[in-house]
C-alpha cells in the first residue's frame, strides 16, 4: 500500500475518533468537504499548507499525518504566555536530552 494511502487512513480515523463530519473538519481547516474526502481516500494529499491546520485539527501532530508516529497535541489554549514558553523549553530540554544532552 502506498505512503498516501497510510496517510488517508490516518487522516479519516483520527477524523472518526474525534466525531467531525468532512464537512466539519473542511471548515476548520479552510478547505472543502469534497477536499478532505479526496484526502482520506488517497486522491491526493494535504497541500503543505493544509498539512499544519489539518494536523492542528485533528489535534496529532505533522509526523503523525505523515509517517504514522503517534505524538498527540496538547491543547495550551487556556494557558497564558509564560506557561506557553515553559512548555516549549521543557520539550526543547528534553528533545536536548534525547539526543545525548
Amino acid at each position: 500500500m502506498s505512503e498516501i494511502r497510510w496517510e488517508a487512513e490516518r487522516i479519516k480515523k483520527r477524523r472518526l475518533e474525534l466525531r467531525y463530519s468532512q464537512k466539519q473538519l473542511a471548515e476548520k481547516i479552510g478547505t472543502t468537504q469534497g477536499a478532505v474526502a479526496q484526502m482520506e481516500t488517497g486522491i491526493r494529499s494535504p497541500s503543505a499548507t493544509v498539512l499544519p491546520r489539518l494536523a492542528k485539527a485533528l489535534r496529532v501532530s505533522v509526523d503523525y499525518l505523515l509517517v504514522g508516529e503517534a505524538a498527540e497535541m496538547l491543547d495550551v489554549g487556556g494557558l497564558d504566555a509564560g506557561d506557553r514558553h515553559l512548555l516549549r523549553r521543557f520539550r526543547d530540554f528534553l528533545l536536548w536530552e534525547k539526543k545525548g544532552g
